[in-house]
């Protein structure tokens, strides 16, 4: 009552016989038994301990079986051999081939081994594509056929180590291989989706050829193969096919492909050969079909979109999407190829001609290039003419600088303070003689190295304005008090304004308003900051700009009369060099509580930081 569930055959032409391998039993059966006999009592060599799953013939005598676990060798329908016992080697086989030196191939659950001198060697480890289940394997001349499970064909060079790897992308119907066999120049691979003819001739570029249900199978689902003389078994969930290769045609009529739907955008167009599209139309969805009654849904693609896709491009999809295509010319190539192996030479062709935008039109550019141009001639004239506004600016404000310088030591100044020192002298106060001339010393050369800057820190305006105002009140006696404040937030060192900018307006406050007035004046200073403004205020006391004004109108009035238009030209030069950085105002004390005199503001902008130079931007 033997399983009639077979696993495996094997022919021994030494022996005219068939090896069968079932669930149970290992069976040999004379060739002329299945010709001739049709009721038969097999002979069984032995009852096998577990389910064989593949034999080979060994090369001298006996026969190989793969035990699920483990590899054995039967010879005179005795064991010699349990890898078990004697090598602790556990390996679930699935195929065996035997080589004429005596070793083994072996297809296992985890890859590719082989069994040589006793010893096994796992080729797993230095080759990822061979640690697959192995289905079935075939050695073909220097070459090693590796049927996987889930991975396709591998063919393994065994002269230079090397593997190659054909799968559905390369026209196989399946991944999962079940059996392979050779005939003259073409192997024959089985898997669960129908039959594929490999051909050898170009092993570079390996030509496969499809059947399945479509060409007459009984069953896509194939379970083994075998040859015997000149004919394929096809061994089938259905039945047994068998193709007799004297006879068999392999070629098929090509297929024609044809577009069944083109979308530009989200729009559907009619099909046609070119297209003429806006450069906002750069999205096309291309749909194509085969026409073909045998291979049905399962039909292998091949494209180009020239010129972002020059190399042919394997596809099982019947539709593509073509995104951001840039402005330019586009040539779209697709085919199809047969159960034979064929691609259809007529491509099926349609161009795309997407038109730029205007922006990258010549005549845009050309414009473009053109404004350009002007534009870069008028920053180049614009920054003449800001360099030679400005070294004009400077030029007069040199002048004017001098000019302030002048009317700090002009010979009426030099005389007045000279002739109090000289007072002083003549009374043999030599202390205060030598104290103010001393000063007076000091104020010229302070005054003439000013001269060398356009700014000066705060601190050293002050001094200057101070020695000033001693020196008058000198001459004055007195008549002439003054006093300076700073606020404690101001950082006078370290911050800058022009220079001279203070004593010219001292001078106006004492000569035009302190002395016109019988009584005793006084000028005041305060110093301080708000936000990022220095504001340097000058109080006097005196008669006032209105009587100023009318003093200056009579012509008996004989005071020297200081100018500060220099200073006030030199200001408006400052402010249009360097953007409105200085404020000048005036504030006359109300006369309504008999109080008389003159605010002078000045203004001076300078950065956030209470730390920053005047004009450093």
């Amino acid at each position: 009552e033997a399983s009639n569930l077979v696993n495996k055959i094997v022919y021994d032409s030494k022996i005219n016989s068939f090896w069968i391998a079932t669930d149970q039993f290992i069976v040999k059966l004379k060739q002329e038994e299945v010709v001739h006999t049709k009721k038969f009592k097999p002979n069984i060599i032995f009852k096998s301990e577990r389910s064989t799953k593949s034999i080979a013939l060994s090369s001298n005598s006996g026969i190989w079986l793969s035990w699920i676990p483990g590899l054995h060798k039967f010879k005179n329908s005795k064991l010699v051999y349990n890898s078990q016992k004697a090598n602790a080697w556990h390996g679930n086989c699935y195929s065996i081939i035997a080589n004429a030196n005596g070793s083994l191939w072996l297809g296992t659950l985890n890859g590719l081994w082989k069994f040589k001198n006793g010893e096994f060697i796992y080729y797993g480890k230095h080759h990822k594509l061979l640690k697959t289940r192995i289905n079935s394997l075939f050695k073909y001349k220097n070459k090693l056929f590796v049927g996987t499970k889930g991975a396709g064909l591998i063919i393994y060079n065994i002269n230079n180590d090397s593997t190659q790897i054909i799968d559905t992308k390369n026209g196989l119907t399946s991944n999962s291989i079940t059996s392979i066999v050779n005939y003259k120049n073409n192997m024959y691979i089985a898997t669960n989706k129908g039959l594929n003819i490999l051909n050898l001739n170009n092993d570079k570029d390996y030509q496969i050829k499809q059947f399945d249900q479509g060409n007459g199978l009984l069953s896509d689902e194939i379970t083994e193969l075998q040859v015997f003389d000149s004919t394929l078994y096809i061994a089938g969930k259905k039945g047994i096919n068998y193709i007799d290769f004297k006879q068999f045609n392999s070629e098929n009529k090509l297929i024609n492909t044809y577009i069944e739907k083109l979308r530009i955008g989200t729009t559907d167009t009619i099909v046609k050969e070119k297209y003429e599209l806006k450069h906002k139309q750069n999205f096309i969805n291309i749909s194509f079909k085969a026409i073909s009654f045998k291979s049905k849904q399962n039909i292998l693609y091949r494209y180009k979109m020239y010129p972002i896709a020059t190399n042919w491009i394997y596809t099982k999809k019947n539709e593509l999407q073509f995104t951001s295509l840039t402005p330019g010319s586009y040539t779209f190539i697709v085919s199809a190829k047969n159960k034979s192996g064929k691609w259809n030479p007529a491509n099926t062709t349609i161009s795309f001609v997407i038109s730029k935008p205007f922006w990258l039109s010549w005549w845009f550019i050309a414009l473009v290039i053109a404004w350009l141009i002007i534009l870069v001639i008028a920053i180049i004239h614009k920054s003449l003419l800001s360099v030679q506004k400005e070294n004009r600016l400077k030029k007069e404000l040199n002048l004017y600088m001098k000019k302030a310088i002048n009317s700090q030591i002009n010979p009426h100044f030099l005389f007045n303070t000279l002739n109090s020192i000289n007072q002083h002298i003549l009374k043999n106060d030599k202390l205060i003689s030598s104290k103010y001339l001393n000063r007076f010393s000091i104020y010229i050369r302070s005054v003439l190295n000013a001269l060398k800057n356009d700014f000066q820190s705060l601190s050293e305006e002050l001094r200057i304005s101070e020695l000033y105002l001693e020196l008058e009140q000198l001459r004055l006696k007195e008549k002439l008090k003054y006093e300076i404040k700073i606020d404690k937030s101001v950082v006078s060192r370290e911050i800058h304004i022009p220079t001279l900018i203070i004593t010219p307006f001292l001078e106006n406050a004492i000569w035009l308003g302190i002395l016109p007035k019988k009584e005793p004046g006084k000028v005041e200073i305060f110093i301080f900051q708000e936000n990022k403004t220095l504001i340097i205020s000058i109080k006097d006391n005196g008669i006032g700009r209105k009587e100023s004004l009318k003093l200056q109108s009579n012509p008996d009035f004989n005071l020297s009369n200081p100018n500060p238009e220099n200073t006030l030209e030199r200001i408006k030069l400052l402010n249009n060099l360097y953007s409105d950085k200085i404020d000048i105002s005036y504030i006359d004390i109300d006369e309504n509580e008999n109080k008389y005199g003159t605010i002078v503001n000045i203004k001076i902008k300078i950065n956030g930081d209470k730390k920053s130079s005047f004009l450093s931007n």
